[in-house]
């Protein structure tokens, strides 16, 4: 769909290991970033393309772009604030079909990962749903 040959260059190469999993159909991915300093890692996704609703001729549009995936350091606030991009290691674990596939997917990594239960993972919460502070409670 929106990752074409001509997207896969030396650059994008360099900051996504892994970016050959992904297909020209992929929605998405499943990703890991590590801090190469600490060992601490953080799990998520990302969609390859963006859809939103625009109004067009007085009517609702869904409109793709692509994402920002090249760019995309997590939604965790303290891999996007952090100092030195070049600590941070993002690696490509698979690509997804579907936004449910995706959303199943990173659930299913983040809970085979224990990502609650350990101050390893910088992962906070599961499908906002299930919270590290509540679970350490139990460790």
């Amino acid at each position: 769909m929106f990752l074409k040959q001509e997207m896969v260059n030396y650059t994008i190469i360099m900051e996504w290991i892994g970016i050959e999993k992904l297909q020209p159909d992929s929605f998405g991915f499943i990703y890991k970033i590590t801090e190469l300093s600490t060992g601490k890692q953080y799990i998520g996704k990302k969609q390859l393309v963006s859809i939103r609703t625009k109004v067009i001729a007085e009517k609702k549009r869904k409109v793709k772009s692509e994402s920002d995936w090249k760019k995309y350091y997590s939604s965790n606030e303290y891999l996007k604030k952090h100092p030195n991009k070049e600590d941070l290691k993002r690696e490509i674990l698979y690509g997804c079909k579907s936004k449910g596939e995706l959303n199943y997917c990173e659930t299913k990594e983040l809970f085979k990962n224990d990502v609650l239960e350990s101050d390893l993972w910088l992962n906070e919460n599961i499908a906002s749903r299930y919270f590290k502070k509540n679970v350490l409670k139990y460790r």
